[in-house]
């Protein structure tokens, strides 16, 4: 037995839809208005639809998708597929949508809960499949359809070129170790005409703000004009040669990108539920440290993306790893290799031994919590293994030659103190520095 519906919703308010929508991520929805055509064909099992909409002024507000609403939306495109009642999958076979007139294909297939599987059984978890294309197209037409008040760093770029994408993604909540992540995004086609001066000013010296408590800033100079600053042919081989062990193995032979390591952030963030992890090259870092506010948002990583790409094209690798080691934080209130080296070692970052780089890479990313080592004077357990497995992967990757590495194995790491506080007010110091942290956003300033 078959069926056939036409439905025909001229334009109206979603204001309507008041009791479903009030409690939504939609603001001012009473200024949302939809028009759509759709053509239902029901059968026992499946029913098809197939049709086109056209939704206006939509606002949407989440903290998960940026700091500030997102207004002005407008989508429209035609769309087709099916719901299978039996499997409880509905399927996207067709989605050709336009929003603020960039063109993209979206299709897919959702999974829903209670669903009878390929092996007979009731789905416990939903899975979805996707595909997102966007066809080959001017780069800033690309640029500016995306909503300032996601991109506010972003202002001011002028690109040439042409820039197009074709991912996919498959995820299970009840495996999500079989998650997969695929494609391309063809972002090298594009280039930079025009950069923000915002941007401009990291070939040089500059001023880099850090909220270091609630409302309590420090602002220092990434720059020769700064005492504690160290220029990259200074620093300890030891410590950049750790930090690429640990952080970012291909940073001198990539373009920003670690770009295997999206698939496991991906895995994990659904894990923890929220976007907590990365897959941080050293450049992205630099771009977290010292250009964006750390809100775990999808509009922060959407700029994070752009900007390593932009930075990796703005600057040469040595200038961003001179950045990166001067600009992040070693311990409470203390940033830049330069005092860090100083102050746990009594010496210059150039003097650093493979035992003290290795330390320094151990702590991070949570140099203040593992700034209680330096306050009670000796490593915990977990920090000595780490950094004997720091010096091994060193030797292994021939980081460190044998001699260097049997050196470093057998030294003792020992810190200095000036005996101006002692090691309670040390730890009290911490205690605070962790209460009051919060995200830092250097642009604000």
């Amino acid at each position: 037995m078959t069926g056939e519906v036409r439905l025909d919703a001229e334009k109206f308010s979603l204001d309507r839809l008041r009791p479903i929508l009030e409690h939504s991520s939609l603001v001012d929805y009473q200024k949302t208005s939809v028009d759509a055509h759709l053509t239902l064909t029901l059968t026992r099992d499946v029913t098809t639809f197939v049709g086109g909409f056209h939704l206006h002024d939509l606002t949407v507000g989440h903290p998960m998708l940026a700091e500030k609403p997102v207004p002005d939306l407008d989508v429209s495109g035609d769309v087709a597929g099916s719901f299978d009642r039996r499997t409880r999958t509905l399927a996207l076979t067709r989605g050709d949508l336009v929003t603020r007139e960039l063109p993209f294909r979206l299709t897919g297939t959702l999974a829903l809960p209670g669903g009878q599987t390929p092996a007979g059984t009731r789905r416990e978890q939903p899975a979805v499949t996707a595909r997102f294309v966007i066809p080959a197209i001017d780069c800033q037409r690309v640029l500016v359809a995306l909503p300032p008040e996601m991109t506010p760093y972003l202002q001011g770029y002028v690109l040439r070129g042409t820039f197009s994408t074709d991912l996919q993604v498959s995820i299970d909540l009840a495996d999500l170790e079989a998650s997969q992540l695929d494609g391309s995004v063809a972002i090298r086609g594009c280039r930079v005409k025009t950069t923000p001066e915002e941007l401009e000013r990291l070939k040089e010296s500059f001023e880099h703000y850090v909220e270091v408590e609630r409302d309590k800033w420090i602002v220092f100079q990434i720059g020769p004009e700064n005492p504690d600053f160290v220029p990259i042919g200074q620093v300890s081989r030891h410590l950049l040669n750790s930090l690429m062990t640990t952080e970012d193995g291909a940073f001198y032979h990539h373009r920003g990108f670690i770009t295997r390591e999206f698939r496991s952030a991906l895995v994990k963030n659904l894990q923890a539920g929220y976007f907590r992890y990365g897959a941080s090259s050293i450049t992205m870092q630099t771009v977290k440290n010292v250009l964006l506010y750390r809100e775990k948002t999808l509009s922060r990583k959407l700029q994070e993306l752009f900007l390593t790409w932009s930075i990796e094209q703005l600057l040469d690798k040595d200038r961003i790893f001179e950045i990166y080691v001067n600009a992040i934080e070693y311990g409470p209130g203390l940033y830049g290799i330069g005092a860090a080296a100083r102050h746990y070692f009594g010496k210059p970052a150039s003097d650093l031994t493979p035992k003290e780089a290795a330390f320094f890479s151990s702590i991070l990313p949570s140099p203040k919590a593992r700034y209680r080592q330096y306050c009670n004077g000796t490593l915990s357990k977990w920090s000595s293994s780490k950094i004997d497995r720091i010096l091994a992967l060193m030797l292994k990757r021939g980081r460190l030659t044998q001699e260097e590495y049997d050196a470093a194995v057998a030294q003792p790491l020992v810190f200095v103190k000036d005996g101006t506080e002692t090691e309670d007010e040390c730890n009290k110091r911490v205690n605070r520095a962790l209460k009051n942290a919060r995200p830092t956003n250097p642009l604000k300033k």
